[in-house]
């Protein structure tokens, strides 16, 4: 079909009803016959276009904006997180050194137990429980048994006697050991998520680390 203009200057409507006035107003056409005018046009893309790629890239920069907050958020947390770790490994790590050196030079020297040493032990092994309970400060069944096991563990290392067996107290500061090593690989799985470590993108893994799984 061929194209044509249309000067609507030129455009003459000769019939009855175009304007009427009542009331000191004028109407377009009558209430029985309205004037209705259809004007058809082709979808103006050149407009629609733009329009529509400012709207994406002002969603996409929404999306980037909330996503960088989000990143330097847990970014924070994740660097509290491993302050945290670290003064819970190196407390309980010496924690355990001690109880289990109170527990064999217990039942092997006689005067172990009444020797400086002995007290000086009793006392650091104290100050390290009271250390790690408290970076264990949760309200949680997970928590509390850590901090049940610890004092099981520091009390039968007190109480070891000379010639007794150990391997009860030795099997008690293992289970103490293995709970809060498994506290610790907890915490590196929310380091990894704070981290976006094995996360996925649009169904692509973006980072992911086999090394640090293989470690713990």
């Amino acid at each position: 079909m061929d194209s044509f203009e249309l000067n609507v200057g030129t455009v003459k409507y000769e019939g009855k009803g175009v304007l009427i006035n009542q009331g000191g107003a004028n109407f377009l056409g009558t209430a029985e016959k309205p004037i209705v005018v259809h004007v058809d046009t082709d979808t103006d893309w050149p407009t629609i276009i733009p329009a529509g790629a400012g709207v994406v890239v002002a969603i996409l920069v929404a999306w980037m904006t909330v996503r960088v907050q989000k990143n330097q958020i847990q970014g924070n947390i994740s660097n509290l997180r491993h302050h945290w770790m670290a003064e819970l490994r190196e407390a309980a790590a010496e924690l355990i050194q001690c109880t289990t050196y109170m527990v064999n030079m217990s039942s092997v020297d006689r005067k172990f137990k009444y020797s400086p040493e002995y007290y000086q032990c009793c006392a650091r092994s104290s100050q390290l429980r009271a250390k790690v309970e408290l970076l264990l400060s949760r309200d949680d069944a997970r928590a509390k048994q850590v901090r049940d096991a610890g004092s099981t563990a520091l009390r039968g290392a007190i109480s070891c006697k000379h010639k007794q067996n150990t391997g009860p107290l030795l099997e008690k500061i293992s289970i103490y050991k293995n709970l809060l090593r498994r506290e610790l690989e907890m915490a590196w799985t929310d380091t990894k998520r704070d981290l976006g470590i094995d996360q996925k993108l649009f169904f692509i893994r973006l980072f992911k680390n086999k090394k640090s799984d293989e470690i713990l």
